[in-house]
């Protein structure tokens, strides 16, 4: 019997799988390598959809359970780096108290295909969210 237990024990102790590696970042090359929809939420339950279009056209909309939804749009433009563009935005009604709220820098800090990171920063205030590609 205790030969049983030691053969159970050894069985058990076997080398835990290996973590798989992270996805691999895509590359980018201007906004159409990113396009698509994107859903995420946060901590207070706010849910956020963007959509960019291959043609550089971006729309955002914030759900803010009892708030007001707000909106975001615009259109993105090549910045100084692959992953940095210009949002000029035609439509904000989520930084209305934010003076020169129009424009917008835009970082794409990464992107495996099926998750985006933004960095957006408006006025010097960068807002980072994670988003996964929306389900068919």
């Amino acid at each position: 019997m205790r030969w049983l237990v030691v053969v159970l024990l050894v069985a058990g102790c076997g080398q835990k799988a290996k973590p798989q590696p992270p996805p691999a970042e895509k590359e980018i090359t201007g906004v159409a390598s990113f396009a698509g929809e994107w859903v995420t939420d946060d901590e207070m339950s706010w849910s956020y959809r963007l959509t960019i279009k291959p043609d550089g056209t971006l729309l955002a909309t914030i759900d803010r359970g009892k708030l007001p939804r707000c909106d975001r749009e615009g259109t993105l433009a090549a910045g100084e780096a692959a992953r940095k563009f210009k949002l000029a935005m035609r439509k904000n009604t989520c930084e209305q108290a934010i003076a020169n709220a129009g424009m917008a820098d835009f970082e794409v800090a990464s992107f495996t295909g099926d998750v985006l990171t933004i960095v957006v920063t408006t006025n010097g205030v960068p807002e980072r969210r994670t988003y996964t590609r929306r389900p068919n």
